[in-house]
């Protein structure tokens, strides 16, 4: 167990895409969470109209990103 460990923690592509995919999860996840809540306790736009935005801009996002990728 501790052999195949130190295989994983000495793979140095392994460790920088692991913390690249973590680092760009937090990022999103708060942008995801903090943007709403400005939107609706700052800016006073309505709930059901930020969280029909959000669903739009979520949904076209990614199409968009894997029509662009792909």
């Amino acid at each position: 167990m501790i052999g195949g460990l130190k295989d994983v923690i000495g793979n140095f592509n392994f460790i920088r895409m692991s913390a690249a995919l973590t680092v760009l999860y937090f990022v999103l996840t708060g942008i995801q969470f903090w943007f709403s809540d400005y939107l609706i306790t700052v800016i006073k736009i309505d709930k059901s109209t930020v969280f029909d935005e959000f669903a739009i801009v979520s949904v076209t996002g990614t199409v968009f990103g894997v029509l662009a990728g792909g």
